[in-house]
């Protein structure tokens, strides 16, 4: 999906981070697993020091 095809969300939700992932299709876990790692810690908190 490009950028230019999320137009319009804004009526729907009010907190959306796009992020283009370059080499990624619509199974993104397969395709790129590093940048779904590194955004799941972000969001959720890296808890394997904890």
């Amino acid at each position: 999906m490009s950028a230019e095809l999320v137009h319009g969300y804004e009526a729907y939700a009010s907190d959306v981070t796009l992020e283009v992932v370059d080499h990624a299709a619509h199974f993104i876990v397969d395709d790129r697993p590093d940048v779904v790692r590194d955004q799941a810690l972000a969001y959720f908190g890296d808890q394997r020091a904890a």
